[in-house]
């Protein structure tokens, strides 16, 4: 049975590209990660843990973290000037 979700997300893209990592690239990924300056390490660690797109990370900002409610805002690329 087929659900909507499955219908707009897939593995590959268009040119059969894989387009996420696996269980063992993710966790060979955090372990460099970690090593890395500070400023390379939260990036990494930021697309790593929320998912977000190399765009959509990099149009982040100080505004967009709010510590106390533990959100990060994020201006999407899909959506425009919203934010999600």
């Amino acid at each position: 049975m087929s659900t909507p979700l499955a219908n707009h997300m897939s593995l590959y893209n268009r040119r059969s590209e894989r387009l996420y990592l696996n269980e063992t690239e993710l966790e060979r990924f955090l372990q460099v990660a970690r090593r890395a300056p500070l400023q390379q390490r939260t990036f990494a660690l930021t697309l790593a843990y929320s998912g977000l797109r190399i765009s959509e990370a990099l149009a982040l900002r100080s505004s967009s973290i709010q510590q106390d409610e533990r959100v990060l805002s994020v201006r999407t690329l899909k959506r425009r000037d919203q934010l999600v």
